[in-house]
């Protein structure tokens, strides 16, 4: 899971800090950052070692795709594929893959840290000879 923080909250202290002192409002900038990355980062190894302690044993984590419990839901059993698993089928199926975003949109979209992944595709376009009658 991502460590997170508020970007702007650290400007802003550090602002509040140095006062109208261009000079030093970078250093303070960075020394802020680096001190909030430290207190986001261990909530956030945390969680990702609860995550592989749930995960990692299933078939899904070893084969690209299967069924993970998914404790969000009250223990729903979801399927879950890898996209390029998600594209194949459906590329086999007549439909076209347009754009895989990540929950994290619109940042860009890890292989080990996004949680699922929302396809948008089309039905490719089926030749005039197979156009179904109306």
């Amino acid at each position: 899971m991502r460590p997170s923080w508020n970007p702007k909250k650290i400007e802003e202290i550090a602002r509040s800090m140095v006062g109208n002192s261009t000079a030093l409002f970078l250093p303070a900038k960075i020394a802020l950052t680096c001190i909030r990355a430290g207190i986001a980062l261990a909530p956030s190894v945390g969680a990702t070692a609860v995550r592989l302690i749930r995960r990692l044993p299933t078939r899904a984590s070893w084969h690209g795709e299967g069924y993970l419990v998914d404790s969000a839901h009250g223990g729903l059993l979801t399927h879950c594929a890898l996209p390029d698993r998600v594209s194949a089928e459906l590329a086999r199926l007549g439909y076209r893959l347009l754009k895989v975003l990540g929950d994290d949109y619109p940042r860009e979209s890890r292989p080990y840290i996004t949680d699922w992944y929302y396809y948008v595709f089309a039905k490719a376009e089926m030749p005039t000879s197979q156009t179904p009658c109306a």
